[in-house]
């Protein structure tokens, strides 16, 4: 069984965000949270989304490493066009 995060289960399944926090009592709005990353689960929550994902998103998965979100330019590249601008 391949292990997928829980945004990539959510996109391939067709659940919804409301639907699966009801499967694991949580609010939609907490897991639009975990979907995009933004908090990662308790233990008791990453056991309870494992068993309803029936092991698909296993809890070994909240400790990979978030991707990058996609940014236009960094910080140091906005500042150097900001100062090249006065």
């Amino acid at each position: 069984m391949t292990s997928k995060t829980l945004d990539e289960y959510l996109n391939d399944s067709g659940l919804s965000e409301p639907a699966f926090g009801a499967l694991v009592e949580i609010s939609q709005q907490h897991v639009n949270r975990l979907r995009r990353r933004l908090k990662g689960p308790s233990l008791a929550l990453a056991l309870r989304i494992e068993k309803a994902t029936k092991g698909t998103v296993p809890v070994a998965v909240w400790s990979q490493p978030r991707k990058k979100a996609n940014t236009s330019a960094s910080f140091p590249e906005k500042q150097k066009r900001i100062r090249s601008r006065a």
